[in-house]
């Protein structure tokens, strides 16, 4: 595979995943205030932390994948 066309797929994906967030943060439902959210700001977080964690590692491992090829 050349590597424009993965940069360019990597890209894409991310572009697709920046527009995901901003429907779910503009969505109706998100709008309406959850207290037990409010409640678990720890809980959030990491759970939110571990999310960009294994999206950079998978990531990380593409890049070096695609760079050997």
């Amino acid at each position: 595979m050349d590597t424009n066309i993965g940069i360019a797929l990597v890209v894409i994906v991310m572009i697709a995943a920046l527009a995901g967030t901003i429907l779910v943060g503009f969505s109706r439902k998100n709008q309406e205030e959850n207290p037990d959210y409010a409640n678990r700001p720890v809980r959030n977080w990491t759970k939110l932390s571990a999310y960009y964690l294994v999206t950079i590692i998978v990531l990380a491992i593409l890049f070096l994948l695609l760079m050997n090829i």
